[in-house]
Order: structure tokens, then sequence, then C-alpha cells
């Protein structure tokens, strides 16, 4: 997991210095096996670094090139920010259901724009609607969403909870390829 998404590495403890992501990391025999995309740093931590195996860049590159987009990757068509940390009062949506009264809590992800035709604008999610589960999940923040999508299949339906006007509905949404919208 890197920031939250779930993703195919290497992990190697080849030196990464700032400035190195994008570039190659290449075996003992001058070949290239991945792209550098992150590094670790911390107190128990030194020298970690990771990268894109080049077999998963080459099919990227090989789809960009033939199809302008990469294929077979669902798409919701929503663009999130995570949700902002507020004081809950007894009486709203989350103080019901997580039985909290005046606490500093954040759940969901905030909806800051809806695709056109996308399977979101289909299922009728709008701006401003909060996603709080997928396929009866728990959200609590943008990464989960994205997780959760790229778990199912493109035509696959899902059910997504959200909250609008302090009020929760279920919508479905069956998604579609993503094809660089």
């Amino acid at each position: 997991i890197l920031d939250g998404s779930k993703m195919n590495l290497i992990q190697t403890n080849a030196a990464i210095n700032p400035g190195n992501s994008g570039g190659g990391l290449f075996n003992s025999k001058g070949e290239l096996v991945g792209i550098v995309v992150a590094k670790s740093s911390g107190l128990d931590i030194e020298g970690l670094g990771f990268a894109i195996p080049v077999n998963d860049v080459k099919n990227v590159i090989s789809d960009i090139l033939n199809l302008g987009y990469v294929s077979g990757r669902p798409f919701l068509g929503v663009s999130l920010t995570d949700s902002k940390q507020t004081q809950v009062p007894s009486n709203s949506i989350w103080g019901i259901l997580y039985g909290q009264s005046m606490t500093t809590t954040s759940y969901g992800a905030y909806v800051t724009d809806v695709i056109p035709n996308s399977a979101a604008d289909e299922a009728g999610i709008k701006v401003d609607d909060q996603i709080i589960s997928i396929n009866n999940e728990m959200i609590s923040e943008t990464s989960q969403v994205t997780n959760a999508i790229a778990e199912h299949e493109i035509g696959e339906t899902v059910k997504i909870g959200i909250v609008r006007d302090n009020k929760m509905l279920t919508v479905e949404a069956t998604l579609k390829e993503y094809k660089g919208e």
C-alpha cells in the first residue's frame, strides 16, 4: 500500500534519493526491472525504496500508445476529497449511527466533481454528496473508495452509501472502464 492505494511494487534497498521518482531501477546485469516511485524514511527505516515492475510499466505504455488510456480499470467517475473533521452533535446522522455526542470526527469522502455519463452520474451521485460505504463497507477516506472500486470488475454493480442533506441514501452504480475522461 502506497499513500493508501494498493499497488504491485518491487521493494529494494538500493539508494533512492529525492528526485529519483520516475528513474529506472536496474539489476546487476544493467537490465531495467522497475520504475522508482517512492522511498521510505523514518526512525527505524533507512534505504528502503519501491518501484513499479517493468512488466506492469510495459502494459501501461502499450495501452497508452495503442488506445490513449490504460485499459481494464473500473471507473466510478468522481473526484473526491477527504471529509473535514467536524463537531458531531448527537442528533446528526453520525451521532445516531455511531452513538457520539459533540466529538471531533471524520467520516467518508466528499464528492467534488461528477464526470458526465459516468457510473456515478448515472447512479445519481451529486457534488457535495458524502460517500460513506461501498457494498456495506464503511469508508473514512478517499483512498478507500479508490481501493474498493479497483477490487471490482468493469460492468459490476456496487452499492454506494451516501449522505446528502443529512439523509442517508443508497445508490447502485454499474462500473465503467476508465478511458482517460
